[in-house]
């Protein structure tokens, strides 16, 4: 959406054989699986695993351009603060004995939420932006937000027979709504009696 939320999680997914061959492959999305050899592969969830930076100004004696690090879930964990969030944290360096340094925060993999090392709010970025931010004496720039997916696998050989069965249960209901009747003659020496029944088109 417009508003950075997800409509839709997508993964892409190879199935490998023994001998390390691609025997399926295929983009799926929720309500949209994978099956192969009895398996069905659903995706069911999605999260912010990490976030790439570009760090200049120097963080130790040489100074890393590149840093990935990962974030956390926080969500229900900020008290009023709620829906879906993850944090990093970039330590810079330490003060009376405590780890001071900067933090961000992400809702979606649309922004990231910049905050200094006293918990001031800097700016927001987009890992396509390409501009960087100034905060407590370095320049950074989010390169990238790394997504994860979640899958859950199921394999229940005993499918088949429960929808067998369900074809047996609508096929004999179906039978039953239909009408059966029999009839029969007895021969007497007075003369031949005859009767039937039906489970349709009763007389009362």
């Amino acid at each position: 959406y417009p508003d950075g939320k997800v409509d839709q999680f997508r993964s892409d997914l190879e199935v490998l054989d023994e001998r390390g061959r691609v025997a399926a492959r295929k983009e799926i999305s929720v309500n949209d699986p994978l099956r192969v050899g009895g398996v069905t592969m659903y995706q069911t969830d999605w999260q912010v695993s990490g976030v790439r930076l570009r760090v200049a100004g120097g963080l130790g004696p040489e100074g890393p351009e590149e840093v990935q690090l990962p974030m956390a879930s926080l969500e229900g964990k900020l008290g009023d603060v709620g829906g879906r969030l993850w944090g990093a944290f970039l330590p810079t360096g330490s003060e009376e004995g405590k780890v001071k340094g900067i933090s961000l925060l992400a809702r979606d993999l649309q922004s990231v939420v910049v905050y200094d090392s006293r918990g001031q709010f800097v700016g927001v970025r987009r890992p396509d932006s390409g501009k960087p931010i100034q905060v407590d004496g370095l320049s950074i720039t989010v390169t990238d937000l790394l997504g994860a997916t979640g899958l859950e696998l199921k394999a229940d050989p005993g499918v088949p027979l429960v929808y067998f069965g369900f074809g047996v249960m609508l096929v004999t209901t179906t039978l039953s709504y239909l009408s059966f009747s029999e009839c029969w003659a007895l021969a007497a020496e007075t003369g031949v009696v005859a009767g039937g029944k039906t489970n349709r088109a009763k007389k009362e």
